[in-house]
């Protein structure tokens, strides 16, 4: 059996897909010798929170967080403390909040719920507990890589197919051109060994919960006026205690084809 573990996530408006996707991570459970999953979810419109709480019922390793940090309730204006206007400081101030339930496991897996996941097997996971040396690993996926909001490269190695990425794309896109984005979506093959980075995500990262404490490391989804994206900064917390991160080639979540220019 594997570790103890605690499967992490984020949503908003997900009522048409979010049972499904729950289910299929739900059902790695098993292998696990302690098991949680905890799913932060805010200011749904649709029948997310209905759903979420349905599963509670039904499934006893799961529970959830829901706010309204929107500053409405059903389209009218509210008197709430916590407001949160910006969608990147709200997707850390998600994160942050799961990570108050972390200390009781040795990993903590944070997953996008949304299609990134449909194709999870949990036969997937021997690909992730099979390596060793590491703190931290993430998902590749089917087809092109695609979350180059998430990556950084600061380092060289022959074992990596990227070029040293310093920089937000998306952000660098803005000023120049697509080819600062595109020119790092390469389709990375399931042979390569494990590939060193300083930052990234592709919708499923598992982490060591003793190296996240160690850093105390959290979600910062705004710098300055800008939002920046929430993963590189808790991951910069992470390399400054030493942290070892890759991508695993052999962990495919499924392709983005719309976030590939």
């Amino acid at each position: 059996m594997y570790p103890p573990t605690i499967v992490c996530g984020c949503t908003k408006n997900s009522a048409a897909y979010i049972e499904t996707h729950l289910s299929l991570l739900y059902s790695m459970s098993p292998l696990f010798e302690k098991f949680k999953m905890m799913i932060y979810e805010n200011d749904s419109t649709d029948h997310t929170k209905e759903i979420l709480e349905n599963f509670k019922k039904t499934h006893i390793l799961f529970d959830y967080v829901s706010e309204n940090i929107s500053g409405t309730i059903n389209g009218t204006s509210c008197t709430n403390e916590k407001i949160i206007p910006c969608r990147t400081q709200v997707l850390a101030h998600g994160r942050n909040t799961l990570l108050n339930y972390i200390s009781e496991y040795e990993y903590m897996i944070m997953v996008d719920l949304d299609d990134v996941i449909s194709t999870f097997k949990p036969s997937q996971l021997k690909y992730l507990f099979q390596e060793t040396g590491w703190d931290a690993l993430f998902a590749n996926c089917i087809g092109k890589y695609y979350d180059i909001w998430a990556l950084r490269i600061k380092e060289k190695t022959p074992e990596c197919p990227f070029q040293l990425i310093d920089y937000d794309c998306w952000e660098m896109a803005q000023y120049t051109s697509n080819k600062i984005v595109s020119q790092h979506q390469i389709q990375i093959p399931i042979t390569n060994p494990l590939i060193p980075v300083h930052s990234a995500f592709g919708g499923f990262g598992i982490y060591k919960v003793s190296t996240i404490k160690k850093a105390k490391s959290k979600y910062i989804g705004v710098k300055g006026n800008r939002m920046i994206c929430e993963h590189v900064e808790f991951h910069n917390a992470l390399k400054k205690h030493g942290a070892r991160l890759f991508i695993c080639p052999k962990f495919l979540v499924n392709k983005q084809d719309e976030h590939i220019i």
